[in-house]
């Protein structure tokens, strides 16, 4: 009896070391997009767990390279896709009224809009499967080939056609307001390089007000300028955190009456011993959306004097 024992505990034994020698290995790929392909055991208990783990897979990978709200493949998903089949041109889309869209009606109002405009940007032939939602705003295309027509007039065409329409939400029609930026991939084009180009030719759109596409010009858009407003974004963030945006207090002198009426409040930021000027970064605040916070902070400043 004890042999016979021995002998079913090691055929048990090897009946065990194979799928979990196989969900060690096939764990190390949950946050990646090769299948998972469990083999099906003699053990019922395992091939349950072997299943949720693809279910579980599934759901990582959903969360991992998919925007929750429109349900587009995101950022990490497109720098993937460029990576592994790199395209003839990356065109990016920006909605600039959004946040003035949420600020009046709602977030969910915003939301709304941009599954919207995600349903008309695919009934255009040039988006075809290849948009991406890269950031709350922003959306992407990435461009296999350039047509003889050329591709960047017909898009101009179709932007300016959904700019002059109102698109529907439950509640309220809103006209979108587009800034389109555009490059074209030259030969071992890096990943980020074009993004990064898309990025300053989109800038671009968004501060000219006359031109709602532009595309990329190396003797125009300097990458460098690109980085200046990353590094002073991230300086007015810290200063912002860390109390360092200050009010200067300047007197409003009345000639007339020969007296000081007022003050005026200006903001300023303090660097060390520096004392910056907004004109360094008041253009970077309303990049990125902080001119309301920053008339918080000089309200509080005003106040508490």
């Amino acid at each position: 009896f004890i042999w016979w024992m021995i002998r079913r505990i090691k055929r048990k034994s090897s009946d065990l070391a194979q799928p979990v020698s196989e969900m060690a290995l096939q764990s190390n790929y949950l946050s990646s997009e090769k299948e998972l392909g469990f083999k099906q055991s003699n053990i019922k208990e395992f091939d349950t767990l072997a299943k949720n783990l693809d279910i579980a897979h599934s759901k990582i990978l959903e969360q991992l390279l998919f925007n929750s709200i429109t349900k587009l493949p995101n950022r990490r998903k497109m720098l993937r896709d460029i990576d592994n089949n790199p395209p003839a041109a990356l065109m990016l889309i920006s909605l600039d009224n959004y946040r003035m869209i949420c600020n009046v009606y709602g977030p969910d109002s915003g939301d709304e809009l941009l599954c919207s405009l995600v349903d008309v940007f695919k009934s255009c032939t040039m988006v075809n499967n290849q948009m991406y939602h890269i950031y709350n705003d922003v959306f992407a295309v990435l461009i296999s080939t350039i047509p003889e027509e050329g591709i960047k007039h017909r898009f101009m065409l179709f932007i300016d056609k959904m700019q002059s329409e109102s698109v529907s939400m439950k509640s309220v029609s809103v006209t979108p307001s587009l800034s389109v930026g555009f490059v074209e991939r030259s030969e071992d084009e890096e990943t980020l390089g074009l993004l990064t180009k898309a990025e300053i030719a989109l800038d671009s759109a968004i501060k000219d007000h006359h031109s709602m596409f532009v595309e990329f010009d190396s003797q125009k858009h300097s990458p460098k300028e690109f980085e200046t407003n990353l590094e002073w974004a991230k300086k007015l963030k810290e200063a912002m955190n860390e109390n360092r945006l200050v009010a200067y207090f300047q007197p409003i002198y009345n000639i007339k009456h020969d007296h000081i009426m007022k003050f005026g409040s200006l903001v300023r930021m303090i660097d060390g011993d520096k004392v910056i000027s907004p004109f360094f970064f008041l253009p970077v605040a309303e990049q990125i959306g902080a001119l309301t916070e920053i008339t918080k902070i000089m309200l509080e400043n005003v106040f508490t004097v």
